[in-house]
């Protein structure tokens, strides 16, 4: 499945080599509306406070580019890892950056490129991908599976009637549907998001928050990194 957002057109990459992450990075904490309970993101808001954002971000990938849903019976080691190139139309179908969307250590979600990748268009690539994923919020396909945190507690997360959860497996309100969450509430958790209106020429909704370590011996835990190509200019 591909999806075009700017100059870019993305798609999965379920073959890509899992070399060390790169230390240009982008979290999606930086692309986040800066008061996401304002905005109707409630639920988003307070996967962002536990650190699992991830739980989100693995259900938008599936649903916008037909990621694989773990399965229940797994014990995944983190919440979201997924390989995705972008590339554009001047570039030939091999041709491409491939970068990589993942929970880290610290339980953020990023999306790492590797050192071939040019700063400035790493950025414009990780800034169309979380519009990607920000562009209907709300639609989630439900999935379950189980991980285990910094402390090697089991933790069970996923979407079940459209709602994220993300804690001990135990816990009989962890998975509350959305429609008696929604009640409670007196709304639905999205319902005064609207991204189309949010946006503006200079995306200035955006954070744009960036990360560049200098740190050349920065241990990668055991996930891996990419090489990828590609310069173009673009201006979107």
């Amino acid at each position: 499945m591909k999806v075009h957002q700017g100059a870019y057109t993305f798609s999965l990459e379920l073959d890509a080599p899992l070399i060390r992450p790169s230390k240009t990075s982008s979290a999606l904490v930086d692309a986040l509306p800066k008061n996401m309970k304002k905005e109707g993101l409630q639920n988003l808001s307070k996967l962002v406070d536990q650190k699992a954002e991830g739980v989100w971000a693995q259900s938008r990938l599936m649903v916008a580019f037909g990621l694989t849903a773990p399965e229940e019976s797994d014990t995944t080691p983190t919440v979201v890892d997924a390989s995705l190139k972008a590339g554009t139309d001047a570039e030939d179908e091999e041709e491409g950056v491939i970068f990589r969307c993942l929970a880290d250590k610290d339980g953020r979600t990023r999306v790492h490129f590797d050192g071939k990748a040019k700063k400035e268009e790493a950025k414009r690539i990780a800034n169309a991908f979380w519009k990607i994923l920000l562009s209907e919020p709300a639609e989630l396909d439900d999935y379950a599976a189980e991980t285990v945190d910094s402390s090697g507690a089991k933790v069970a997360y996923g979407v079940r009637d459209g709602r994220c959860f993300y804690g001990d497996p135990d816990d009989e309100d962890i998975d509350i549907p959305a429609v008696a969450a929604a009640a409670a509430a007196g709304k639905g958790a999205f319902d005064d998001f609207d991204p189309v209106a949010m946006v503006d020429d200079d995306d200035d909704w955006m954070r744009s928050g960036w990360e560049d370590d200098d740190d050349e011996d920065e241990d990668d835990g055991g996930f891996g990194s990419f090489s990828g190509i590609g310069d173009d200019e673009d201006d979107y």
